[in-house]
């Protein structure tokens, strides 16, 4: 069977990024893109082309902090998130440093901080694999850490510390949202624990977070609720006796079943008004013979 192709197969692209359009389309098929995918990426890239052309930039000022700028400004246009990509753009990138139009990075003297989320970015990159995306994302979660320590810095760290972050996050985003910033601290934690940095490893003090209820048993009722259910069975029927046995004890006094003539049993047990379970032996005993002879003859 034949998979379906894409009905748009080509995107319009004009602008200063036009030329390199094959040379892109070419990168994203070498790194397992799909035909789909591959579309919205030339969309996004036309885009991009559209937006340098409007500010009269050409391929060579195309940075990483003018790719940072023009997906704040598709964010900021409302755009969904699927209709751009960081790693597309950054694969751009690479293929406009390859053919030696792209403009080099600036090397920036940041302070103690920035060097330590570039170390931690490499690290994730080089030695964790992970995805560019989810590295940033990372990095992203280990800044907000560190901006909530004290002066000294990671040498005073302790548990308590990782302990009141974890809350601290918990109680502004949501659950998935706590989730991602504990794998990001327990990332930088450990990696700040392999480079030297701190002299505990402190990863497992970042405990993780669920969004399970608290309690896996069923909430109680009260009295008064209790006593409501009860009265609701109608008891001088037989459906309103059925539902009433077949409520679990609870923590109110039931009292004593009525009969059917409204009476009550004066002792515990089954009232001889509703039907009972008959052993074996007495449903023998109460069940009519066979007669044997001849006929007309009663056994």
């Amino acid at each position: 069977m034949v998979r379906p192709t894409s009905r748009v197969s080509k995107v319009l692209m004009t602008g200063p990024l036009a030329p390199f359009a094959d040379a892109y389309a070419l990168e994203l098929k070498h790194r397992c893109y799909t035909s789909l995918t591959s579309v919205n990426q030339l969309r996004q890239v036309a885009r991009l082309s559209n937006w340098l052309e409007v500010r009269r930039l050409g391929v060579a000022e195309l940075t990483g902090e003018r790719v940072e700028e023009f997906l704040a400004f598709q964010r900021g246009a409302g755009r969904h998130r699927a209709q751009w990509s960081r790693p597309g753009l950054l694969c751009l990138l690479d293929v406009l440093h390859r053919l030696g139009l792209a403009a080099k990075e600036p090397v920036r003297v940041g302070s103690p901080t920035d060097v330590l989320l570039d170390s931690f970015e490499r690290y994730l990159l080089a030695e964790r694999g992970l995805a560019v995306g989810t590295a940033r994302g990372y990095v992203c979660h280990a800044a907000r850490f560190l901006a909530g320590l004290s002066p000294s810095g990671l040498a005073d760290v302790t548990a308590a510390d990782v302990t009141r972050a974890v809350l601290r996050e918990s109680g502004a985003v949501s659950v998935s949202a706590t989730q991602n910033f504990v794998a990001g601290l327990r990332a930088l934690l450990r990696f700040c624990f392999v480079e030297g940095l701190m002299h505990v490893d402190l990863s497992r003090a970042a405990l993780p977070v669920t969004g399970r209820r608290r309690s896996a048993l069923p909430q109680g009722i009260t009295r008064a609720e209790a006593r409501a259910l009860l009265e609701s069975c109608d008891r001088r029927s037989a459906l309103g006796r059925r539902d009433y046995a077949l409520i679990p004890p609870i923590s109110v006094r039931r009292s004593p079943p009525i009969c059917g003539g409204g009476a009550r049993p004066a002792t515990g047990g089954r009232c001889s008004c509703m039907p009972g379970r008959r052993s074996a032996r007495s449903r023998r005993a109460r069940s009519p013979r066979p007669c044997v002879g001849r006929a007309g003859e009663q056994g």
